[in-house]
């Protein structure tokens, strides 16, 4: 039998091979949707498999025959093309923040079900999700450090991959700021300047200004108001 995976991902270069027999001639094919890119002739090819998933069934063919002993045969298998998928989310996280992830196909950007898991540095499954779903509300209550949220496909043979990951960094939140320095009674028309109080560096601060009915956003360690 050849030796090689039946399931491959668009645009996959994969191996397929039999024993190396002694006077042996090879003669390969693959397709619809594969390209013989080397090895026709030998044992062992090398196919490039199409960026084609869902394109139907393929095959890879072989037909030998020992020159010497005037003898032969033939070998088949089947291979599909399965999609691939791809995890959508953030690569950093706060401390006891929570932060959505989805699982996406590529090409078509739809979403995919999957059934999801959190793994720390040592591989070990700190969190997992009851049921499958195509995305998750990851609550990060660990310690600071690197994790891994993991999806592997919810359904059987719809996916070239086993599972797929995002490496996400947890980082300790900042502490609250000292305080705020600027006018309390401020005139109409006028413009007032505050600034925060904080010895921490590297920080990127958010202001929310409520003024009346209106509320609107600045960043930086100081901010005009008028």
């Amino acid at each position: 039998t050849i030796d090689g995976p039946v399931e491959v991902c668009p645009g996959q270069e994969a191996i397929y091979s039999l024993p190396p027999y002694e006077g042996v001639q090879f003669d390969w094919s693959a397709g619809p949707n594969g390209t013989i890119v080397s090895g026709q002739g030998t044992h062992e090819i090398v196919v490039e498999w199409a960026n084609a998933p869902n394109a139907g069934p393929q095959q890879v063919r072989v037909d030998f025959e020992n020159c010497y002993l005037g003898c032969g045969g033939s070998a088949e298998l089947e291979v599909a093309i399965r999609p691939e998928y791809y995890i959508e989310g953030p690569i950093e996280a706060c401390q006891e923040e929570s932060y959505e992830y989805q699982a996406i196909a590529v090409g078509t950007g739809g979403t995919v079900s999957a059934l999801w898991s959190i793994e720390n540095e040592a591989g070990q499954v700190v969190w997992s999700g009851s049921a499958a779903s195509t995305e998750i509300l990851a609550d990060f209550s660990f310690p600071a450090g690197r994790y891994q949220v993991v999806a592997r496909p919810a359904e059987n043979n719809s996916s070239c991959l086993e599972r797929q990951t995002r490496s996400v960094r947890v980082l300790v939140p900042p502490p609250p700021v000292d305080g705020i320095t600027g006018n309390t009674v401020i005139c109409p028309n006028s413009t007032a300047a505050y600034r925060l109080q904080s010895t921490q560096e590297h920080v990127r601060y958010e202001w929310a200004v409520t003024n009346g009915s209106q509320t609107y956003t600045e960043e930086g360690r100081s901010i005009n108001v008028n």
